[in-house]
């Protein structure tokens, strides 16, 4: 998500630069022709971009076979048009012709940029894919620039498409290359086409929208007009875009993971995802089209003061969109993804319908009609919400009051200051306005919202706790976590008796940062730590964050531990001490009870994360017989990891079954001590509260 909001920063930078450069007829050639070349690349880059994440079974001969195809599809694309203006050079002028040849040219390289994204994403390897991607914009922006300084119009922004793809090829596919086996044998991606080329052809329908409309818009209009609306619509649409993938991200796993839940929580979801797209989104799109003369003025200059009507309407037209978006997410997590392809059709339909009917002579009527489909939708998405979920139109709108109250207020402010600081330069006039605007809405947000003030509340609050709980600990133990005394430590714990140590956090963290150190020094450093719940919650955390690698907790237990936490609640209503549960009588009925009750259950919900190819260390407090870290090692490897290095606190022989036989490939010690997330532990709490911190919800 960070790659996303920062090359849509690098767009509308560029954007803004570049239109101190170059005329509205070159964005208006650069458009059209970037626009067919995008439609083009949904086929190129996108074909199997999904299908290659998804698919369980994926081999190297399949991923080459799709490289092969992709890169064969994209040199026809490419080639057929060359050979059309080789052979009629005059038949578009050569201006046209090398504009369009420069801009298929890129689909040489973001067809190899496709398959190497999902072998990376698919390898949990994020990092390594938004670094390309946010390289190759910034590079590309820096060409584009250079271009248009020298003189080259319409050129500039087609070659910050096309250079931004061969440098983002040339940092990404190299490291996905020992992962492919490139081979021509394209009857085994028939299951990867049937499963492909329906999203591509809905993707494709969806893009199409707007080339289509460029291309009305171009020949009603003519080129100018074209380049002042295309220029509005990439002022608006790039942070529209990028608010879309961060709100979808959020939101989409909340709903999905409700989808099976009762009714009741999947309203309750539907409804937080709701308030949380119109807080964020309603207000800075209304406050866009309040302020769009000071801020073209301000980011663009005068001579694009057409641009102001447009940007308005776009993102007035943009901020309705915000209010269907948590509806539309909701349908397709319920699994109606076609509604998003009787979405696009409809859009389609009536845009371009209505202006080939109407023939609209002004650039602002061509936009008003570009918004018209986003409005008449509005009540439909509600009313088929309504049907389809079962959520009623009140529901459905009344975490929306808030976000419109206080964007309602905040627009009456701002355009009570236009009259007063009308006479003040256009910086000033922005300034006060967003400030004023922004205030009033926060104001009117914390007034109506209790939601938002209860969130305010428990952040100031988890922020207040992190705060002390690091000067405590940094206070306490910086001398034992960084001199010598975690050796003595370690060698207290490795010398002393069972259960005769209650163990405290603050002890609990040195020796899980210990453990990180042993696993790197006997292991090397692993790609991934993978922890058992509930025992392991606080050594993976640690373990995590020592390493410096993503920590991932799965469910595994015996039964009888589910059977000890009810247990425990009773002991707590019926205020047992805690010294009578730590003698020798109930501790050998503990273990006894444990035996009896030691089949394994799993939530299977919590493997649904990507090992293949990995190096996974599994971790937990203490190994008895090893079942349950045994079976999740089992797991990662039938998951495709290509290794699994097992790390535990404690390994002991005690208790029942024996131990495990081959022991862990780390441990620190073997003896059981009283870890401070036992159920009659003295640090209980002080440790329930490190979770509360870390914002970690223990396994019941």
């Amino acid at each position: 998500m960070a790659d996303t909001v920062v090359t849509a920063g690098l767009s509308i930078a560029t954007l803004l630069i570049l239109a101190r450069i170059i005329a509205p007829e070159d964005f208006g050639k650069a458009a059209i022709i970037l626009g067919g070349t995008q439609l083009a690349n949904l086929f190129v880059e996108g074909l199997f971009h999904d299908a290659l994440i998804q698919r369980r079974d994926l081999t190297t001969s399949i991923a080459g076979a799709a490289l092969a195809f992709v890169l064969t599809l994209a040199t026809a694309l490419f080639a057929l048009p060359a050979g059309l203006f080789a052979v009629f050079p005059n038949i578009l002028g050569a201006e046209q012709a090398w504009l369009i040849i420069g801009a298929l040219f890129s689909l040489l390289f973001t067809g190899p940029i496709g398959v190497s994204n999902a072998l990376m994403r698919r390898e949990l390897e994020f990092a390594t894919v938004a670094r390309a991607s946010i390289i190759g914009k910034l590079l590309g922006c820096a060409v584009s620039i250079a271009i248009a300084a020298m003189g080259g119009g319409a050129f500039s922004p087609v070659w910050q498409y096309t250079a931004g793809a061969i440098i983002q090829c040339a940092l990404i596919v190299p490291s996905a290359l020992g992962r492919l086996k490139v081979n021509a044998r394209f009857a085994s991606l028939g299951p990867l086409l049937r499963f492909a080329m329906p999203y591509a052809l809905m993707h494709s329908l969806v893009a199409a929208r707007l080339q289509c409309f460029m291309l009305v818009v171009a020949a009603l209009l003519g080129l100018r007009d074209a380049g002042f609306i295309n220029v509005a619509f990439r002022f608006t649409n790039t942070a529209q875009s990028a608010l879309n993938t961060a709100f979808n991200n959020l939101t989409f796993p909340l709903l999905a993971a409700r989808q099976d839940a009762s009714h009741r929580d999947l309203v309750k979801a539907f409804q937080i995802s709701t308030k949380l797209i119109t807080v964020g989104a309603l207000p800075a799109f209304v406050g866009l089209s309040l302020v769009a003369a000071d801020c073209i003025a301000v980011a663009m200059g005068a001579d694009w003061g057409a641009t102001v009507p447009l940007v308005a309407v776009l993102a007035a037209g943009a901020a309705i969109s915000f209010l269907r978006l948590s509806s539309s997410v909701l349908l397709r997590a319920l699994g109606h993804v076609r509604f998003s392809f009787w979405n696009a059709t409809f859009h389609l339909v009536v845009i371009l319908g209505g202006i080939l009917l109407l023939r609209p002579a002004r650039a602002l009527d061509m936009v008003l009609w570009w918004i018209t489909p986003t409005i008449i939708q509005l009540p439909i998405t509600w009313v088929i919400v309504l049907y389809v979920a079962r959520i009623g139109l009140k529901r459905q709108i009344t975490p929306v009051i808030p976000a419109v109250v206080g964007t309602v207020v905040m627009a009456a402010v701002i355009l009570a200051l236009s009259h007063i600081v009308a006479d003040h330069a256009a910086p000033v006039r922005l300034a006060v306005k967003i400030l004023a605007g922004g205030v009033s809405y926060g104001l009117c947000l914390l007034i109506l919202d209790q939601d938002i003030r209860r969130i305010l509340a428990q952040l100031a609050l988890q922020f207040a706790r992190q705060l002390r709980s690091k000067r405590r600990t940094r206070q306490r133990f910086c001398c034992m976590i960084n001199g010598s005394e975690i050796s003595t430590l370690d060698e207290q714990y490795r010398t002393a008796a069972h259960h005769s140590i209650k163990m405290s956090v603050a002890e609990a963290e040195a020796l899980s940062r210990l453990l990180a150190r042993r696993i790197v020094e006997h292991a090397g450093k692993p790609d991934i730590i993978v922890g058992l719940a509930n025992g392991a919650l606080l050594p993976t955390t640690i373990c995590g964050e020592e390493i410096g690698i993503p920590a991932r907790i799965v469910m595994v237990r015996r039964n009888g531990s589910r059977y000890k936490q009810d247990l425990l609640r009773l002991k707590e209503i019926l205020h047992v001490p805690t010294s009578w549960m730590t003698t020798r009588p109930v501790r050998y009925l503990s273990s006894r009870f444990e035996e009896g009750f030691s089949k394994l259950e799993t939530a299977e919900q919590s493997f649904g994360f990507l090992v293949r190819g990995l190096h996974v260390a599994v971790v937990d407090d203490c190994i008895v017989t090893g079942r349950s870290i045994r079976h999740v090692a089992d797991r990662m490897y039938a998951q495709g990891a290509a290794r699994v290095t097992i790390a535990a606190m404690c390994w002991t022989e005690e208790g029942y079954g024996g131990s495990m036989k081959e022991g862990p490939d780390v441990y620190l010690h073997r003896k059981i001590q009283w870890y401070p997330w036992s159920n009659n532990s003295p640090h209980r709490n002080r440790y329930l509260a490190w979770l509360d911190e870390r914002c970690i919800a223990p396994w019941t």
